[in-house]
């Protein structure tokens, strides 16, 4: 005798006439929940400790000491931030606005009117393109390669800007 039980038959049986029915149930779900809203999955674990911040806290003080999880976990953070730098970099022009570089690794973010240290001294975010992103794109920023940006810094305008 067979100890399944009536949900685990009814399931098999499903797969057997209909091979497709669970794949076209999982597109209707998201269509009806998640394509039109994208804090579905917010919504979905609000108030549930194990997403919330507190948990990634003790998660880290478990793991921070062995240093595999330490290297993985390093590796996963640049590159998450790494993602939000390039989407607000593109969504700004995706090159310099006074040479015209467009290599990323050259560029950087610049607030036109100055004020980025104030900003990020009373920010809670302290990475800058994850802050923009979750702002929305403030107006007030432009992208310029290190160099220029330095320039601009130190001399107050480009070399470029004659």
């Amino acid at each position: 005798m067979s100890n399944k039980t009536a949900a685990q038959i009814w399931k098999e049986n499903k797969i057997k006439e209909d091979p497709e029915y669970f794949r076209r149930k999982g597109r209707e779900y998201y269509k009806r929940n998640i394509e039109d809203n994208p804090n579905f999955y917010r919504e979905k674990y609000k108030g549930r400790p194990e997403y919330n911040h507190n948990y990634s806290k003790k998660r880290y003080a478990k793991n921070k000491s062995d240093p595999i999880w330490v290297e993985k976990n390093k590796k996963y953070m640049r590159d998450y931030y790494r993602r939000y730098r390039e989407i607000v970099i593109k969504h700004y022009g995706g090159k310099c606005v006074c040479c015209g570089e467009d290599t990323m690794e050259f560029l950087a973010l610049d607030h036109i009117d100055g004020g980025g240290n104030e900003q990020r001294k009373k920010a809670k975010i302290k990475n800058t393109s994850y802050q923009l992103f979750k702002q929305g794109f403030p107006p007030g920023i432009q992208i310029l390669c290190h160099n220029c940006n330095s320039a601009k810094g130190f001399y107050g305008k480009c070399p470029h800007e004659k």
